[in-house]
């Protein structure tokens, strides 16, 4: 009986852990993220983008399905992290060619995300 016991406990602790190892980031958003964070005004276009996906020399359709489901992601995963509404990162289209877009992060949500940052990178060490 103790063992049985024993053992639904470490399977709801196993559970627990995945749950929190889920919500950490992965290799991939870590780079779009310091990335971002590294770049003076906190921005970079969609081709620097593609180029740390690794999605550059793929067609359009699949380099916009990687770009943006790495960016839900991050923003679903810091949502989940902060409890904050707003997203990580925004995209914008720029003033002089609205057919080129932005992403950008404001320099404040970069601070609210260091704990999770460093456990992250805990995981995936440079």
């Amino acid at each position: 009986l103790f063992s049985i016991v024993q053992l639904i406990l470490n399977y709801r602790n196993n559970k627990q852990k995945n749950k929190k190892t889920q919500l950490l980031f992965g290799k991939l958003e870590l780079e779009l993220i310091q990335a971002i964070s590294d770049n003076p005004d906190n921005t970079l276009l969609i081709d620097e983008i593609n180029s740390i996906l690794g999605t550059s020399n793929k067609s359009v359709e699949v380099q916009k399905k990687h770009r943006s489901d790495t960016i839900n992601l991050i923003n679903t995963k810091y949502r989940t992290f902060t409890n904050d509404l707003e997203p990580l990162l925004e995209k914008q289209r720029l003033e002089n060619d609205k057919r080129l877009v932005r992403y950008f992060m404001h320099p404040e949500k970069h601070k609210r995300l260091s704990n999770l940052i460093d456990l992250s990178q805990q995981i995936y060490p440079k």
